[in-house]
């Protein structure tokens, strides 16, 4: 995301992508999560992020770092359907003429109202927060979509200043398919990212930890994992080797029981296979109830693949029934409305 407040020569920009690595702190504990808070510092100011978010190589001034984390050791590369996940962090210094943070609020609002490509979903949220210096800071939250809402990000932004008028903002974004809104609520990432942008201090004394505690607790750590098994079964599946992808799924259902794309394709698995022992329709159509429950009745394949096991087993009326309450999910979606005409 191309920071909005770069067009002023004096701010520094500092950008902080979200990356999960293998590589600890010497005070990691040895149980816990996969990955312990490490401590980024600018001038004046402190953050706490995971302690692989490692820097990415494509630096431009005014930018001062910059960090990717999706598919890092913990954070899943995809989504809940396997499309594109990013997770951002940015931090960046305004000094003292940049004026009183409300006004710095309020540029940064009308700059993301103008990025290309994306429109404002419900209200902005904003409030003034205490934060750590007993420095009082504004906290906006707001999410944008694709015109077609096939994409969501979701933005959190905090914006404080110490008490030689430097400004600090930060913003958190969080970057999705529109049928993966439960499966990224369901990983607990959020929390995660909140909590992160909220270890900002401006002074000296260190930064708190501990809020990043609960929500470090809280993550589903394990999907990445179950990612990756869902991907190894897709290749043995595609090779032929049915037994092992149905072993694989299984697994990665059993691993992280949010990934709605693991039960989608087993379902799918054994609803199409060549092998007549592996066609288990009942069995299928379990799996894809669920998937569809999951993906919010707004991901095309989970529905395709329920709507098949339906008709595996002679209810037609359930497969229309499918797409009847896709369409009161997203009523303007053609691709729903021409699959039910198929099934009525």
């Amino acid at each position: 995301m191309s920071c909005v407040f770069c067009s002023h020569r004096l701010w520094t920009v500092v950008v902080l992508t979200s990356v999960l690595a293998s590589a600890a702190l010497a005070d990691e504990p040895k149980t816990g999560p996969l990955t312990f808070p490490k401590i980024h510092r600018g001038d004046g100011w402190a953050i706490a992020a995971p302690s692989s978010w490692e820097s990415d190589p494509a630096i431009r001034p005014p930018m001062a770092l910059k960090l990717r984390g999706e598919g890092r050791k913990g954070f899943p590369n995809l989504d809940g359907t396997l499309g594109e996940l990013g997770i951002t962090l940015t931090v960046t210094q305004l000094d003292s003429k940049a004026g009183p943070i409300p006004f710095i609020a309020d540029a940064w609002k009308k700059n993301l109202a103008k990025v290309r490509g994306q429109r404002l979903e419900g209200e902005i949220q904003e409030e003034t927060i205490p934060i750590a210096d007993d420095i009082d800071a504004i906290r906006i939250w707001l999410t944008k979509t694709t015109p077609d809402k096939s994409r969501w990000t979701y933005y959190r932004t905090l914006i404080a200043a110490d008490e030689k008028r430097r400004v600090i903002v930060v913003v958190a974004t969080v970057e999705f398919g529109w049928a993966s809104l439960k499966y990224i609520d369901d990983l607990k990432l959020m929390p995660l990212v909140e909590a992160t942008v909220e270890t900002l201090t401006l002074n000296d004394a260190g930064v708190d930890r501990r809020p990043l505690e609960a929500s470090y607790r809280g993550f589903d750590w394990q999907a990445s994992r179950a990612e990756h098994l869902t991907l190894a079964a897709n290749r043995m599946a595609r090779g032929g080797h049915l037994t092992r992808a149905n072993e694989l799924y299984k697994e990665a259902i059993e691993v992280c029981d949010n990934l709605p794309v693991a039960r989608q394709r087993l379902a799918n698995l054994h609803l199409a296979a060549r092998d007549p022992a592996f066609v288990r329709p009942e069995f299928a159509v379990k799996l894809a109830e669920k998937a569809v429950e999951q993906t919010g009745y707004l991901d095309i394949t989970s529905l395709d693949t329920l709507a098949m096991g339906y008709t595996k087993l002679r209810q037609r009326s359930k497969a229309a029934a499918v797409f009847k309450k896709a369409l009161d999910a997203d009523p303007a979606n053609k691709v729903f409305l021409q699959r039910l005409s198929l099934y009525q």
